[in-house]
């Protein structure tokens, strides 16, 4: 038998157990031994151990961002990345690539697992995600129908811009039965006509409330939709799955808000510097032709040739400030109708049409559930408000 050198040896080793399938992507738990960040390139070099043996184990410096804590020796970690060899050393250690604490024992395990898989299929990739449209005609929102955040998201879109129309496709936002409603929920909105943005998300909460949002079906149901999806689960700390296959991840409903439609203020003010500018260059472009005629009839007085160049700069002139008229005349249309949809949007119109607003503790009084017998309101009309007490409550059956 031909004898092998040192290297073909090690890179044998190498290329078979490249050939493994387990070792490709594996998931180890240990306790953190011999742990040294002293590396000259930032990379941390440590084992993992249990009763039974010893693994060697490297992460390198970019891979290292993930880590929301500091590892020390003692510590028990979930470590995931792939089995190689280290040709020169001649030896073979895990190469890690995400690194947890054990505190969540199987849960988290399973959720680490569920997270390299759906990487592998690419369901986390930049490529895939969908930009969000400037000036949406109708927005969805897949949340609970009774949290803080389906409120706070209608009010903050209302109040930024008023003109895109708010779709609710309520939906359990933890529990059992949380990931399955997500999912019919985003369908929904999704097969609707004319839906423009998907807003998913709930509120703040503890990291069990938000096992739906950690969920395959979730996960899968954000990534194949077609239409652009907003994650707006209230936590800032960690990542879920639904941010990570969402186009746009925010750390609040509040947040969601603020880039899924413009501020109108802000919009208006553009136009008008729109205008402005365009007023300004017309000056300054009637200007130059202006002084380039003066000029040509200082050198050559002012023979035909140069009447005709000063007719056709004049005519130029003229188109210019025709066109300009035209475009600042569709400007002020816009802003007309923009305004007309905003008064009509206002409860001073719908009071001024015979309808008043019934207020109880400074709140708007929209069901007779909130009020009971002997409780005093305000009642505001159009000219005025009066204060009443509630005699008899009755629903209707």
């Amino acid at each position: 038998m031909k004898p092998l050198s040192v290297t073909e040896v090690n890179r044998i080793i190498k290329y078979k157990l490249k050939e493994i399938p387990q070792f490709r992507n594996v998931i180890v738990i240990g306790e953190i031994t011999n742990f040294n960040e002293r590396s000259r390139f930032g990379h941390w070099y440590f084992s993992l151990k249990d009763e039974g043996g010893q693994l060697s184990c490297n992460m390198f410096m970019n891979y290292q961002k993930g880590v929301k804590f500091e590892p020390s020796n003692g510590m028990k970690v979930i470590c995931s990345g792939y089995i190689d060899v280290y040709e020169k050393g001649g030896s073979y250690q895990l190469y890690v690539m995400s690194m947890n604490t054990v505190g969540a024992g199987d849960d988290l395990l399973a959720l680490e697992q569920l997270k390299q898989r759906l990487t592998e299929k690419g369901i986390f990739d930049i490529s895939h995600k969908k930009p969000l449209p400037k000036y949406p005609e109708k927005v969805g929102i897949v949340t609970s129908s009774t949290g803080a955040a389906v409120e706070d998201l209608k009010s903050n879109i209302s109040r930024r811009w008023g003109l895109s129309e708010i779709v609710i496709a309520p939906a359990l936002v933890q529990g059992e039965k949380a990931p399955a409603d997500i999912v019919k929920a985003i369908a929904r909105l999704d097969e609707m006509k004319g839906v423009d943005v998907i807003i998913v998300g709930r509120g703040g909460g503890a990291n069990d409330d938000l096992k739906a949002f950690n969920s395959e079906a979730v996960a899968m149901a954000v990534y194949n939709c077609k239409t652009p999806i907003v994650s707006a689960v209230g936590h800032e700390v960690d990542n879920t799955l639904c941010d990570a296959a969402a186009d746009v991840r925010v750390p609040t409903p509040s947040t969601a808000a603020e880039i899924v439609v413009p501020d109108r203020n802000e919009e208006l003010r553009r136009i008008d510097e729109l205008s402005s500018d365009m007023s300004s260059l017309l000056k300054i472009r009637l200007e130059a032709e202006q002084n380039r005629i003066n000029r040509l009839s200082a050198l050559s007085g002012r023979d035909a040739f140069y009447e005709k160049l000063e007719s056709s700069i004049e005519a130029l002139g003229k188109a210019l400030s025709h066109s300009f008229k035209n475009l600042v005349s569709e400007k002020e249309g816009s802003l007309f109708r923009l305004a007309d949809k905003l008064d009509m949007l206002s409860p001073l119109a719908v009071l001024g049409r015979g309808y008043s607003i019934s207020i109880k503790n400074n709140s708007v009084i929209n069901t007779v559930k909130s009020v009971n017998k002997n409780d005093v309101i305000d009642v505001i009309f159009t000219d005025g408000s009066i204060k009443a007490v509630i005699n008899e409550v009755r629903e209707n059956e």
